[in-house]
């Protein structure tokens, strides 16, 4: 048996059909996790035959569409997304067409990279699948989205972190701006002002058209400004692509480094190591939760258990305690409503089962105030040595 096997998919963005390569599913019982941590990292991975060891799956665990590269969870190119909306999908769809001829370069090298290994990623070819996801989805920061959009990039990038931890690279890819990065960003700023000119530029002309104004003289005048500004930043802009264009041709042995390091010098939004990573999972874990009106207590205690670990690896105490503290103060509360149903008219199944869930309840909440406690000991300690 091959644990690859191609699968048809069908691009929710591009909307073409392509075969791509897939690793098969943990729950085949292919392969299966030694330990876990708390994060839900997996230091290392069983295989049944032993032949296949030297697969990891957090390589393979993102589809990356061979046409557009939009890459994400095999979930997502489902019929029915099971994280993101329509809604939300097809805002990244209408921001690509926005997006500027150097990006879309950056994010082509990219993809090729990834697509050309097919069955043989490594560890740079993980990375790029997870920023070529990254980049996708920063989109939804830019408009009110639901807690999908939120929870889909902490999910990114705590697996990311678990990539750089994996290869001990906690000091690891770090910006290295040179020159050509330096006019790659003077570029892209180019370009938004160039795109939020050209916007304010129709906005006023539409304005001064639709309504009279003792002002018009001076409102023509700003126009006739901005698009002379336009003109000009149009101009430049293109000069510097063309001089990056022919520099790049000039770079024939490209390699995934190049493409990560390129990334992380072009967008902030790309942490170039675990910590950072950590640090933009728990934001992000937190925005879902607090976007989210359809999580249950439990599934929102887990949520910030797991965002007081991410804060604690950070060495953010005070924001880990803050988590701690919540999940105590909604776990009583809780306790409260099981205990008041107690009191109420009940029939005996239903008895029995909020007692039940109250014996469990006591115990998680014994076991986060251990854990509450046991840290704030072990900070109070450090602090004196």
């Amino acid at each position: 048996m091959n644990p690859f096997f191609s699968k048809k998919i069908k691009c929710p963005i591009c909307g073409q059909i392509n075969e791509v390569v897939v690793l098969i599913s943990e729950s085949y019982g292919e392969y299966y996790p030694s330990t876990r941590e708390k994060d839900q990292y997996v230091p290392k991975w069983r295989w049944r035959h032993t032949e296949w060891e030297h697969i990891n799956p957090y390589f393979y665990s993102l589809i990356t569409c061979p046409a557009c590269y939009y890459t994400n969870f095999p979930d997502i190119f489902s019929k029915l997304p099971k994280t993101l909306s329509h809604r939300e999908l097809e805002y990244v769809k209408h921001k690509l067409a926005e997006v500027s001829d150097l990006e879309t370069k950056i994010i082509n090298d990219a993809g090729k990279m990834l697509c050309t290994a097919d069955s043989n990623r490594d560890y740079t070819c993980a990375i790029l699948s997870y920023i070529l996801a990254i980049y996708f989805h920063n989109f939804l920061n830019e408009r009110e989205t639901s807690s999908g959009g939120y929870s889909l990039l902490a999910r990114l990038y705590l697996r990311l972190s678990w990539l750089y931890r994996e290869h001990n690279c906690n000091t690891g890819l770090t910006k290295t701006p040179d020159k050509e990065s330096e006019l790659e960003k003077t570029v892209l700023k180019m370009i938004r002002a160039l795109n939020d000119y050209s916007v304010l530029g129709k906005k006023i002309a539409e304005l001064s058209k639709t309504s009279f104004s003792p002002n018009i003289f001076h409102i023509n005048t700003l126009v006739e400004c901005l698009e002379k500004d336009v003109c000009q930043l149009s101009i430049k802009t293109q000069e510097i692509l063309k001089y990056l264009d022919n520099g790049s041709c000039q770079d024939k042995n490209q390699t995934a480094e190049n493409i990560i390091t390129k990334c992380i010098n072009t967008w902030d939004f790309i942490p170039p190591d675990e910590n950072t990573a950590i640090k933009m999972a728990a934001f992000y874990f937190e925005k879902s939760w607090i976007n989210d009106n359809s999580l249950t207590e439990k599934a929102t205690w887990k949520i910030l258990e797991m965002v007081a670990y991410l804060y604690d690896k950070t060495g953010d105490f005070s924001k880990r305690d803050a988590c701690l503290r919540q999940i105590i103060n909604s776990c009583h509360k809780y306790r409260m409503r099981l205990m008041g149903k107690l009191q109420t008219n009940i029939s005996l199944s239903a008895r029995a089962e909020v007692e039940l869930d109250l014996k469990s309840l006591n115990s998680y909440i014994q076991e986060i105030t251990f854990q509450y406690k046991e840290e704030n000991q072990k900070d109070a300690s450090a602090q004196n040595r």
